[in-house]
């Protein structure tokens, strides 16, 4: 009888070598080849970004006055506006301190939806407003912060209108007032 004998075993074939100096020096040059087309790319981007960038601030140059005009234009405006701001504060502007007296009173549930100040300082001037409460009682609680005020007090009130306005929700009720009375003190 005869036997077969398999001399083929895994522990005897040769094994091969991942890091072999040819594999490194492959390894490298893949590494060295994606490095310099990743570079290139970038060159290509950061070029057609500096395009883009150029063309922007030649538009901008193109569409803006020059910029002494600009600092000019701009310290004029803030010389204004201080002068604003000074004039509103000593109360020397035609209504400012109306206005300021209106700004300063406000009641939650009332909101003025428009006003008008007609005459001057010197004139008792006339002032008219028009809005809405949540409640008539807000409309009394609101002439009376304003009675407080030096600008309206002894102003002679007269109401012209309180009507239910229609809508979903709560009713707010739409008054219409008109203030005459003594000028602003200073």
């Amino acid at each position: 009888m005869s036997q077969q004998i398999n001399l083929f075993n895994p522990v005897f074939t040769r094994q091969g070598k991942y890091f072999s100096t040819a594999m490194m020096l492959q390894g490298l040059g893949v590494l060295a080849l994606v490095s310099a087309l990743g570079c290139g790319w970038l060159y290509h981007q950061t070029g057609q970004a500096q395009a883009r960038l150029a063309a922007a601030k030649l538009q901008h140059d193109k569409l803006n006055p020059p910029s002494d005009a600009n600092r000019q234009t701009k310290a004029q405006l803030v010389k204004e506006r201080d002068e604003l701001l000074a004039a509103s504060k000593q109360g020397s502007g035609e209504f400012s301190g109306h206005l300021h007296a209106l700004a300063r009173h406000t009641l939650d549930g009332v909101w003025l939806t428009r006003f008008s100040l007609k005459g001057c300082e010197c004139e008792h001037p006339e002032l008219k407003l028009s809005g809405q409460a949540l409640y008539p009682e807000l409309v009394t609680d609101y002439l009376q912060q304003l009675g407080q005020t030096p600008q309206f007090r002894g102003a002679k009130v007269e109401l012209t209108g309180l009507r239910k306005q229609e809508g979903a929700g709560q009713h707010p009720m739409a008054f219409e007032l008109t203030l005459n009375g003594k000028a602003g003190a200073k």
